[in-house]
């Protein structure tokens, strides 16, 4: 999948997995390790299943074309608390782990009590875009994409899916505040 967008993003991709006949799936809060086919008895032979979600990108290497820290750089983050708007500013460093930003925080753990964020460099606006691209390494039925922002949405953005391997892409899902224009 590529995802074009700008911004922090946290990124959370469930999917089923369609596998060989059947289905292949394991509790996405669970500690995601190699286990047994439910969808298959112990002989090998199918069985019926329905699988639980899977969160197909934990782990998994994003590529971003920016990202944050290299050199340091600040970037600033609006939120609103009622009807004010705060402004705070951090720096993005990606020498320092603890303000480094990179890709790979798009498919770590979700740990609502350490969130990690992927920051892409400041200003990125259109006409130029970020592109992430997340290889899953084999095909899946996707059931949804859930994506968490560390920061306002951005104005746009749009997912797009490959079934060769990156070799082509085909638009999956559009967002945007002005899609006439976009």
């Amino acid at each position: 999948m590529s995802a074009r967008c700008c911004g922090a993003l946290l990124a959370l991709v469930s999917l089923a997995c369609l596998a060989e006949g059947g289905y292949y799936g394991l509790n996405m809060f669970a500690v995601q390790t190699a286990q047994p086919d439910p969808c298959y008895d112990e002989h090998g032979l199918p069985r019926r299943c329905i699988p639980d979600f899977v969160n197909s990108a934990f782990g998994k290497e994003v590529r971003a074309s920016s990202t944050c820290g290299r050199p340091p750089a600040r970037y600033c983050v609006l939120s609103e608390k009622g009807e004010e708007r705060l402004r705070t500013c951090h720096l993005c460093n990606a020498s320092e782990p603890r303000r480094a930003h990179p890709p790979a925080f798009l498919t770590d753990l979700n740990n609502p009590h350490n969130l990690t964020c992927w920051q892409s460099e400041s200003f990125v606006q259109h006409p130029h875009n970020v592109t992430l691209t997340l290889a899953l390494g084999k095909k899946f039925e996707v059931t949804y994409v859930s994506l968490q922002f560390c920061s306002p949405r951005p104005e746009s953005m749009a997912i797009y899916k490959s079934m060769d391997y990156g070799r082509s892409w085909v638009p999956f899902q559009f967002y945007s505040t002005q899609c006439r224009k976009m």
